[in-house]
């Protein structure tokens, strides 16, 4: 059995490039949809194949439909759309990303490509220390020599696990075999295409708020992409039915979702859905289960 390259013939952290960051990224390269989208789905159900008539429609003129298709929780109308993202993240993120299964995934693979040395490490705006049991339990932040052992460990062993992965490529090891020794904590990339009704249901159980009707939990790593997806002011800036625009009254979603990527193409901008939509997305789907 050969022996693998000594350790010593590898660079140092500091000399091989390795990166370590504290965020995630989010970019919309592709949407279809339209408001006219929700209203022929939803009219097929009174008019059948009349329906179609509605596909270039002017939605404006069926707020009131959307509304209510919204206010009763009648989400499959809202179906008939797709939205595709670029997203980087550490790989523990992607975990919990997937386990939602309402999009379609393609990720870079381990098998057929070097992984980069870009590593997640968290920074002093993450709380770090639990307080209280299982579902009844809080983080609050670390001290500063709590945030040190973080960084420092999070390098260390990331440094390790890097090294000992070129080692193995370096001997000839198969990339799907050397890749076996990297932690979660790298970073990859994936396509992540869904419809409206699933990205609202992604925020539901992504992003904590307090006055939601069944409030969810989420680990601040994923929360911090469901917060790229809800600033405060994208829930006026989507939809004809936010009230408190006061322009929203005489354009449609569509148009303002136009503007909205033409100004900067991240789920930042996006908000909760290209649809019609003034509903705040905790609200949409109840959840009573914080997901893991």
């Amino acid at each position: 059995m050969p022996n693998l390259p000594d350790s010593g013939d590898h660079p140092s952290t500091e000399d091989s490039d390795m990166t370590f960051r504290s965020d995630v990224t989010v970019e919309l390269v592709r949407a279809s949809a339209r408001d006219a989208d929700v209203v022929f789905a939803a009219r097929v159900s009174t008019v059948g194949e009349s329906s179609v008539e509605d596909v270039d429609s002017d939605a404006q003129r069926s707020a009131g439909l959307i509304r209510y298709l919204m206010r009763e929780r009648h989400g499959s109308p809202f179906e008939h759309n797709s939205m595709t993202f670029l997203v980087q993240a550490p790989i523990f993120v992607w975990r919990e990303h997937m386990r939602h299964r309402i999009a379609s995934y393609n990720e870079e693979s381990g098998r057929y490509r070097e992984l980069r040395p870009i590593f997640y490490v968290p920074n002093e705006t993450r709380s770090v220390v639990q307080d209280g049991k299982p579902g009844a339990y809080e983080f609050h932040p670390g001290t500063p020599e709590q945030y040190d052992v973080i960084d420092s460990a999070t390098r260390e062993s990331c440094a390790v696990a890097y090294d000992a992965y070129k080692r193995m490529l370096d001997a000839g090891i198969a990339r799907e075999v050397a890749r076996m020794v990297l932690p979660v904590t790298i970073y990859s990339s994936a396509y992540v295409t869904m419809n409206a009704r699933a990205l609202m249901n992604f925020l539901s159980l992504r992003k904590k708020s307090d006055d939601a009707t069944y409030p969810s939990y989420p680990q601040r790593e994923i929360e911090m992409v469901a917060e790229a997806a809800s600033g405060s002011d994208v829930v006026i800036r989507i939809g004809i039915a936010a009230g408190s625009c006061s322009d929203c009254a005489s354009r449609s979603a569509a148009t303002i979702l136009a503007d909205v990527l033409s100004s900067a193409i991240t789920w930042h901008s996006l908000g909760p859905a290209s649809m019609s939509i003034a509903t705040r997305p905790e609200e949409i789907t109840p959840q009573r289960n914080s997901p893991a």
